[in-house]
């Protein structure tokens, strides 16, 4: 078993078992508005000692062949929460309602417009690590093999984010496969303007490997300036935006998530 040969800034691959190759793009315009979330939010408890944290649903596409499956996250849905539980993005039933209700909206908005293919939140605790309320909103919300979960840690100095992957039903928890800097999509943001990329109907691509290893690409040598970084990193945005890394297959709609089901299984407030 392999891993990827061919990364990207921004993209995790990962080699399963089978040699199957799983991937998940993540947009350099995703990256800039959850980092201006993140700066609002900061900006509004300033001087409180307040850190909470921000969440919120991914939206994109699934794509796969026969060898190959691609999660692209082209957008994302803040979601906001009460936080009775205190400062960590973990949804209460009320709040719980309210996804139901953003989730709603999405499915129907057409089989041409991005797609729920996952969620974040960022990360103000130590580590990087899905704690068993994470894992009980997954089962719940996200139960589908190619959703995902993205958590950012956002450090002044030094953001990282990593996503997490279903696995024949379980998720490796405990940290990510591997954790990229955040940064390096900021400044793929900054470098270029990319039009919105064609929707692509998505898949339902099946249980992932059991195990799987990542092959994720070293950041950037420094090279002066940023200026210089960005311009090195604008292709690469480019490419991760419009899928130049992605051999089209016929494509089928993936399977919706049955609403029915999570609906009642919210319970009515008291």
């Amino acid at each position: 078993m392999s891993a990827a040969g061919r990364c990207s800034s921004g993209a995790t691959y990962i080699s399963s078992a089978e040699g199957k190759l799983l991937s998940v793009h993540l947009s350099p315009e995703v990256a800039l508005r959850i980092s201006v979330e993140i700066q609002s939010r900061a900006r509004k408890h300033s001087g409180t000692g307040r850190d909470q944290e921000i969440g919120g649903l991914l939206l994109g596409n699934v794509r796969q062949s026969s060898e190959s499956l691609v999660i692209s996250v082209e957008g994302l849905e803040v979601v906001s929460i009460s936080h009775i539980r205190g400062e960590s993005w973990a949804p209460a039933e009320r709040d719980r309602k309210r996804l139901v209700t953003v989730l709603k909206k999405f499915r129907t908005r057409g089989s041409e417009k991005p797609a729920v293919v996952g969620w974040f939140r960022t990360h103000t605790r130590p580590g990087l690590y899905l704690d068993n309320r994470d894992f009980e909103l997954v089962k719940s919300f996200f139960p589908d093999p190619s959703c995902v979960a993205l958590l950012i840690r956002p450090d002044p100095s030094n953001p990282m984010a990593g996503f997490f992957f279903w696995e024949a039903g379980e998720m490796q928890r405990s940290q990510p496969y591997h954790s990229f800097p955040f940064n390096d999509l900021l400044l793929a943001s900054a470098a270029t303007t990319v039009a919105s990329p064609v929707a692509a109907k998505a898949v339902h691509p099946g249980v992932p490997a059991k195990r799987a290893r990542v092959s994720l690409a070293k950041p950037l040598a420094n090279s002066g300036s940023w200026r210089k970084k960005a311009v090195l990193i604008a292709p690469v945005a480019a490419g991760l935006a419009f899928g130049v890394f992605w051999d089209p297959q016929p494509l089928v709609r993936a399977r919706q998530v049955d609403l029915a089901k999570i609906i009642s299984s919210v319970k009515d407030e008291p």
